[in-house]
């Protein structure tokens, strides 16, 4: 009994993790990072070309943090009302959350953004464990 529970969470947590990985993949190959063989090749580069790549860094940024947080509330909220097997709804859960965490800590740059983003992920988190778990009766001793 115990083992059967336990192969059922590392089915979990891989479903989340090699989810989370396509995401990240697919993502970057629809959007790939900045950089090239001109500033990966070891040798100093002008100023203004490190302008441009840090520039070029912050778009790629801020287009992740625009993908991965709705992308993010969407598997959110799939694993919480509309996959009924609860293997694949807890790993959808997990994912979704990480997705959502992942972009706003790393594709916004203001404190303030990220903050009402982790509050409004916060009251959605919040609305969905009401909507399924609050419902159910209190158990009694």
């Amino acid at each position: 009994m115990q083992i059967v529970i336990v192969k059922e969470h590392f089915f979990s947590i891989g479903i989340a993790v090699l989810l989370l990985m396509t995401v990240y993949y697919g993502v970057n190959v629809i959007v790939p990072p900045p950089g090239g063989p001109e500033f990966t090749s070891g040798r100093p580069i002008s100023p203004e070309a490190q302008k441009q790549l840090m520039d070029a860094w912050m778009r790629y940024r801020h287009t992740i943090g625009a993908i991965y947080v709705p992308l993010g509330l969407l598997i959110l909220l799939a694993g919480s009302f509309w996959i009924r097997l609860e293997l694949l709804a807890t790993s959808c859960i997990f994912s979704g959350l990480l997705l959502a965490v992942l972009g706003i800590a790393w594709g916004w740059d203001s404190q303030l953004l990220r903050f009402v983003g982790s509050a409004a992920m916060l009251a959605v988190v919040l609305w969905i464990v009401y909507r399924r778990f609050g419902r159910r009766p209190a158990p009694t001793a």
